[in-house]
């Protein structure tokens, strides 16, 4: 039994690092906590192999098993809330919104998203627009 909570900690743990891949991107990886999702997910496999490495009788394991059931769902908890608490309320795409329909400017599409200091770069015909995701303040750079 213990085991098979474990494999479910590391599990959603792994599959929490996959959701905060695919939620960073939206974000353009502007948020440092959200660039942490490569090392979530290694950190989940990486459990879910060492499990299964044990036995099911390994005294290790019933040791450990102690620390972790109790340790492991807390820190999932905290680590959901601080990455959840760190999304900036505009995506890169909500960004350029509000740029071309503040400004009448139309924004370049580029290839990939540009984030830089936790700012957002929006190129237009025009120049260049910083926005900032958390408060949706922009300015046009020199």
């Amino acid at each position: 039994m213990t085991k098979h909570y474990l494999y479910l900690m590391s599990g959603i743990q792994t599959f929490l690092g996959i959701y905060l891949f695919f939620l960073s991107m939206k974000y353009a990886f502007v948020e440092s906590i959200m660039s942490q999702c490569f090392f979530v997910i290694i950190v989940g496999l990486f459990m879910i192999f060492s499990i299964s490495r044990q036995g099911n009788e390994s005294k290790l394991l019933i040791k450990k098993s102690n620390l972790l059931l109790f340790g492991y769902p807390i820190i999932l908890v905290i680590s959901s809330i601080l990455i959840f608490t760190s999304i900036p309320a505009y995506t890169y795409q909500e960004a350029t919104q509000i740029i071309e329909n503040q400004t009448g400017n139309k924004t370049n599409k580029p290839k990939d998203y540009k984030a830089s200091n936790g700012l957002y770069y929006i190129y237009t015909n025009e120049g260049t627009y910083i926005f900032n995701p958390w408060d949706g303040n922009f300015a046009l750079l020199d």
